[in-house]
């Protein structure tokens, strides 16, 4: 998705480890998973830092789903108030 004048977002699909990878010039690269119980793509990094907890019990904050820090990326740079569920 390119938004002159702030530059390219990239998703791509990782198909045999199930994740999709994310590139913003915002905040740069991140990767998701999928978490069924919680119908989100979620961030990995929150997984992985979740101490040991099942990934549907990792706290949700702003940025940790993929449509979370959509939404927040254009809301900054454009002002637009999306609600995007990912």
């Amino acid at each position: 998705m390119s938004l002159p004048p702030h530059g390219t977002w990239v998703i791509n699909k990782q198909t045999p480890n199930q994740q999709l990878w994310w590139s913003s010039p915002i905040s740069g690269p991140r990767r998701y998973e999928y978490v069924e119980e919680r119908e989100r793509w979620l961030y990995t990094r929150v997984i992985e830092e979740g101490d040991g907890k099942e990934s549907a019990e990792v706290a949700e904050n702003d940025g940790d789903t993929l449509g979370s820090i959509l939404t927040q990326e254009l809301k900054e740079l454009y002002g637009w108030d999306l609600d995007v569920e990912a």
